[in-house]
């Protein structure tokens, strides 16, 4: 997209995202018609799972069209592999389809992984008699090899996952304990988007109480035990119940991962499992019989009224993600705790010229970070550029810069600090040489966006030189 960008603009990066969010409804309707075995239940599934609004984050926040083209690739790799087998056994051409499609999804995003679990769980809830084959474990064993063969090829390249929750001041095992909120949140956004628009997930130790955590585990702990009690009788929902937990486990932070708690982006896939569940738990209310039968239907029609209602505020997200001011004041409005959306916006900010309003919301909100987080290096930031803009003070703005570089903040990178240490040094200090020597230390690495405006001053420092 960075290349792409410059040449068809954002909205044509967005309408690149849109296509592939549609093309990847037939691959989920394909795999709904696997498990639900009804074409009208396998449409209502792929459309609750396309108009769900937190699935417009895929779709409207360019980035993460990879994790969109990772579901669709995840769900024609599930329909492959039980399309593999026939009466006569095995295909080993539909084996080899599936595990295409499994790297595809894995190559998209690392998240796929989850599918590994997924196609047992699947055998094992609707086809049970293949499960206790040991034809069942070879292809299974194919399976594990793309994923292993993935891994390698990922660590020889020398990849890696940056993750990006935010975090104030938090353990991994306090993220491991609230986890299960981060659960409730995301399917919270799923049944009622209302209200719940966001630019950046955070949490803070303390904004939950234990009695809050101790519900939410408990819930998911008895949902858990009796949708496995009944795994029998109701194949279809638990297998959606458990493909959904599964598929959300590797952006979950049950293992203190520290992923963002409000990122509804990386629902994607796990969204697909929840979207068969409640399809085929409304199918089987609607044939309720006697005096439930007409509030079971009261209830499937209100579900299905809210998804269309939902549609307004998933266009209202899409525009939102282009409205910076707009978008991190929703995001503050709604979630008022989470404190890395306002040293997000403060940053913004400060990125547009409003520095006193950003030096004033900074003030704010320092209290709610510990000084020696390194989400303080933001607000320092912000001093800096108060003190470089506004205060014309070159002593001060270096102090904070340096002050900002020692909290070892992973998302401000020292280039960008280089940038801001020679704008003191050309604006403040007159010191031409010294400028140019930190604007050459920002531009030595990566070619980033950001720092376009530290090429613009080191270009016009060298033409006056004559270095054209």
């Amino acid at each position: 997209f960075d290349r792409l960008l410059p040449s068809i603009g954002v909205r044509g990066c967005r309408f690149i995202g849109v296509v592939v969010g549609v093309l990847s409804f037939f691959s989920v309707r394909a795999l709904c018609l696997r498990i639900l075995d009804d074409r009208w239940k396998a449409l209502a599934a792929a459309s609750v799972w396309l108009l769900s609004p937190t699935l417009v984050s895929s779709a409207a926040w360019l980035s993460c069209l990879n994790i969109q083209a990772m579901a669709a690739f995840a769900a024609l790799s599930i329909v492959f592999h039980d399309r593999a087998w026939t009466p006569s056994g095995v295909r080993p051409s539909r084996v080899l389809l599936a595990d295409v499609f499994f790297f595809l999804a894995l190559v998209s995003y690392e998240a796929a992984i989850s599918l590994l679990p997924i196609f047992i769980l699947f055998d094992i809830l609707l086809r049970p008699d293949r499960a206790r084959s040991r034809t069942a474990w070879i292809v299974y064993a194919t399976h594990t090899m793309v994923a292993v063969g993935y891994l390698a090829l990922r660590h020889l390249s020398n990849a890696a996952t940056q993750v990006n929750g935010n975090f104030v001041d938090v353990s991994r095992w306090q993220i491991a304990v609230s986890s299960p909120f981060f659960l409730s949140q995301h399917v919270a956004s799923w049944f009622w988007p209302f209200g719940r628009f966001t630019v950046l997930g955070g949490y803070k130790w303390g904004d939950v109480s234990p009695w809050e955590l101790l519900a939410c585990w408990l819930f998911w702990t008895i949902a858990v035990a009796l949708v496995a009690k009944r795994s029998k009788q109701h194949s279809v929902l638990a297998f959606g119940f458990f493909f959904f937990l599964v598929g959300f486990a590797p952006v979950s932070n049950c293992l203190g991962l520290g992923n963002g708690p409000y990122v509804d982006c990386y629902l994607s896939l796990a969204s697909i499992g929840l979207s068969i569940a409640c399809v085929d738990a409304a199918w089987r209310l609607s044939e309720v019989q006697g005096t439930w039968r007409r509030a079971s239907l009261v209830i499937i029609g209100l579900f299905f009224l809210l998804r269309v209602a939902s549609i307004p505020e998933a266009i209202r997200w899409a525009r939102l993600w282009n409205r910076g001011e707009a978008a991190f004041s929703a995001s503050i409005r709604n979630f008022p705790k989470v404190v890395s959306n306002k040293l997000a916006f403060i940053q913004w900010l400060s990125d547009q010229g409003q520095y006193d309003e950003a030096f004033e919301l900074a003030k704010q909100i320092e209290s709610s970070v510990g000084t020696d987080s390194p989400k303080m290096a933001k607000v320092q930031l912000v001093r800096g550029l108060y003190s470089l803009n506004v205060l014309k003070d070159g002593e001060a703005a270096l102090r904070y810069f340096d002050q900002c570089e020692s909290l070892h903040d992973e998302h401000l990178t020292s280039r960008l600090l280089h940038y801001y240490r020679g704008c003191v040094f050309e604006d403040l200090n007159g010191d031409e040489t010294g400028a140019m020597s930190e604007y050459s230390t920002a531009l030595a690495g990566k070619w980033n966006l950001d720092l376009i405006p530290c090429a613009d001053r080191l270009a016009r420092l060298k033409a006056i030189r004559g270095e054209i």
